[in-house]
């Protein structure tokens, strides 16, 4: 519907109503004025029937007035209440109007003595008593005045009738005109309401047209949307079957409804075994999962565990399992995630046995060779010629770079078997830094570089294991002087509050790539990871520096600052003094690796 459409039609709905109520009010009124003019034409045809009756009378007075004695027979006079013919339907007639019907009686006595009268010669002359002409001449004239009177209230009788007839004639010929306007009335009112019904019924088809057009509209979208809708559960289907992880649903009972063929191939077997199966047969600890997750947590969220489970042959392996809990349809469902393990055990197993070898068939050779290379670069066996001194002094040098290497391989598998172990104790912060610094020295001197730490008043008391808080400033302070340019400083400073101390390292190097940052901390990572990078590493470091810090509930963190250069922040919780202990002091940087 058009808002124009949308508008007329409410300005015609107050003027419709009205009207409707009109005609209903017109044609009430022309029923009314109907039933009148009915009723009139009753009455009008009553006056007409009494008319007729008094005509009747008037003949019958007359017809007896004129009669001859023998004509009326002797003896049969009329007696009060036995009116003739038409005396009876008159008095029918006008039974309801009493003045009429006290007429009716005179008339009615009247005749009855004028036939007597008329009658009487006759009866005398059955009694044998004949009438003189004297007595003949009485009677006549008592006959003549009888026939007289009951003329005179005939003619009352048809006096009142005739201004009745005229009186309902006028009254008729009103409720005529009347009942004519009315009619005009109705009609001229019938006519708006059909001229406005029509145009009604014409915008009723046009919107039935237009919502004809819209349901073939929506139904088009419709079929669109179940294609859509098809297209996508088509497009579903395939997503899953490419999932290299099986995916099953079961109901609340346990049972399988439905499958990727990646399940099939984890447990061995086609959809039609799988199908319908109970899940507990072939992950036998997930009832107990279950109920755990649901005690956990009123609705069953993302949970992810690995655990023993069994193929259909009833042979076990490992399984990493992560489901939730899905409504659908007013049914409570159960999605599940399964990836096989085996394959993944078979690769840690190798990478176990590899850093067993690192760390039995490589770590003690590089130990004689590191002690070896040590005793000739400082002349124990003997002097050496310069060419033979500086070669001496570079394999040594390289030696400690792969002992650190061995070193850095071994703490990250510990760190990710969870193997690692951290024996924290209180420690003055202020020593461990100062020791630290004076064992970096000589490998600050290599790069020339200087290295400074403001002055701190006071022991800083913090909860760590001493030897892992040497090896995480060790590896900063290392980045730092292998990033910084010659005849630079790195700086170490330390700023303590009441429960947080924070030690910054900052160097005036490069910076690090904003591309990199994200990465800093992973393993195997570096900003030039080629093999014409200006600066050596293996990339550790850093990952385990953040894992070592994190683990003494510490954390760690850096910037860039504008003008080049980083500062790395180290953050660890100020604790008590400790009891009265002979302090620890590290022997060097050589004792903390091997």
């Amino acid at each position: 519907m058009t808002p124009r459409s949308w508008r007329l039609e409410n300005r015609l709905l107050v003027p419709t109503g009205l009207l409707a109520a009109c005609a209903l009010l017109v044609f009430g009124l022309s029923a009314r004025v109907y039933g009148d003019l009915m009723s009139t034409q009753r009455a009008k045809s009553r006056t007409l029937e009494v008319l007729e009756q008094v005509a009747l009378a008037e003949r019958g007075v007359e017809r007896d007035a004129t009669s001859p004695p023998c004509a009326l027979g002797v003896g049969s006079p009329l007696a009060p209440g036995e009116p003739s013919q038409e005396l009876a339907r008159l008095k029918k007639l006008v039974q309801d109007d009493d003045t009429q019907r006290r007429q009716i009686g005179d008339l009615e006595a009247a005749w009855a003595a004028l036939r007597r009268d008329i009658n009487a010669p006759t009866a005398a002359a059955c009694h044998g008593a004949p009438v003189t002409a004297a007595q003949a001449a009485a009677l006549a004239v008592r006959v003549a005045e009888r026939r007289d009177g009951a003329q005179r209230i005939l003619q009352a009788l048809r006096d009142a009738e005739q201004a009745k007839l005229a009186q309902r004639q006028a009254h008729a010929d009103v409720a005529g005109d009347r009942m004519a306007v009315l009619l005009t009335v109705a009609a001229g009112a019938t006519l708006l309401l059909g001229v406005i019904g029509l145009w009604r019924l014409r915008h009723a088809a046009r919107q039935l047209s237009h919502s004809h057009d819209l349901l073939q509209q929506e139904a088009q979208r419709r079929n669109q949307s179940d294609q859509a809708l098809q297209d996508a559960q088509a497009r579903v289907a395939r997503v899953l079957e490419a999932i290299p992880d099986g995916v099953i649903t079961f109901d609340e009972r346990g049972m399988i409804e439905s499958c990727n063929s990646a399940a099939h191939a984890i447990f061995g077997c086609d959809a039609v075994r799988l199908l319908g199966q109970p899940v507990v047969d072939l992950i036998p600890e997930f009832d107990r999962l279950r109920r755990e997750s649901t005690d956990a947590t009123d609705d069953l969220a993302v949970t992810c565990r690995r655990i023993d489970a069994q193929r259909l042959d009833s042979s076990t392996f490992p399984l990493e399992i992560t489901w939730r809990a899905l409504s659908h349809g007013g049914r409570r469902l159960h999605l599940c995630v399964l990836r096989d393990l085996g394959e993944q055990h078979r690769v840690e197993r190798m990478k176990r046995d590899f850093v067993s070898v690192v760390s039995h068939e490589l770590r003690t050779p590089l130990t004689s060779i590191r002690g070896a290379l040590a005793l000739m670069a400082d002349g124990t066996t003997g002097p050496l010629p310069e060419d033979a001194q500086a070669m001496v002094v570079m394999a040594s040098r390289n030696c400690e770079r792969l002992v650190e290497l061995v070193n850095d391989i071994l703490d990250l598998d510990k760190m990710q078997t969870g193997q690692l172990l951290i024996e924290p104790e209180v420690h003055d912060l202020v020593k461990l830094l100062r020791d630290t610094l004076r064992s970096t020295l000589g490998f600050a001197r290599l790069y020339k570089v200087r290295l400074l730490m403001p002055r701190h008043e006071g022991p800083v008391w913090v909860s760590v294991d001493a030897r892992r808080m040497v090896q995480v400033m060790g590896n900063l302070l290392s980045n730092a002087i292998k990033f910084s340019p010659e005849g630079s400083e790195v700086v170490v400073r330390l700023q303590v509050t009441t429960t947080q101390c924070t030690i910054c390292v900052l160097d005036h190097g490069p910076g690090i790539p904003p591309e990199f940052r994200a990465h800093l901390f992973e393993p195997f990572t570096q900003a030039d990871a080629t093999d014409t990078r200006a600066r050596d590493g293996s990339g550790l470091g850093l990952s385990i520096t953040r894992s070592l810090v994190e683990r003494m509930d510490g954390s760690i963190g850096f910037e860039c600052p504008q003008g080049g250069g980083t500062i790395f922040r180290v953050g660890l919780p100020v604790t008590v003094a400790p009891p009265p202990r002979p302090d620890f002091a590290p022997t060097g940087f050589d004792d903390l690796r091997i």
